[in-house]
């Protein structure tokens, strides 16, 4: 992490707890360490950050880890999850899938039905069906 320091006497509190963590590059901790030096504010500044670190670090130190089969268990809820929520894109895609060809086939459907139904109203046989030409309303 390379945040711009600014080149004025400003304070740098902002910077503090990357400092701490050493998350800074070589150049920007010096300039720290050189305003540390003359900035009483900065300084109390930085106590206080290393007190909070220092909890920080002694909070995670002092909690006890999770049992191997308690972090199984969560880990094979996790997976469990993410294969249901795939499944579910799986048979949502196969639904939308199925309901393109659907609405692809309505026309075709209509057809047919169409050409049955006119075989049988003028007595056509139905190996003669595909002479059939549906009238248009236009046509009278």
């Amino acid at each position: 992490m390379t945040p711009r320091m600014s080149q004025s006497n400003q304070h740098i509190s902002d910077l503090l707890p990357a400092y701490i963590n050493s998350r800074l590059d070589a150049a920007n901790t010096a300039r720290i360490r050189a305003h540390l030096e003359r900035c009483q504010e900065c300084r109390h500044e930085l106590s206080a950050w290393e007190a909070v670190s220092g909890a920080a670090h002694l909070a995670s130190a002092s909690m006890p880890l999770p049992s191997p089969t308690l972090m199984s268990q969560v880990w094979e809820k996790i997976d469990a999850q993410q294969k249901a929520a795939s499944q579910q894109k799986s048979i949502k895609r196969a639904a939308f899938h199925l309901w393109l060809v659907f609405t692809r086939q309505i026309p075709l459907i209509h057809k047919s039905i169409w050409i049955v139904r006119h075989c049988r109203i003028h007595g056509i046989h139905a190996s003669n069906a595909s002479q059939v030409r549906p009238v248009s309303h236009t046509d009278s």
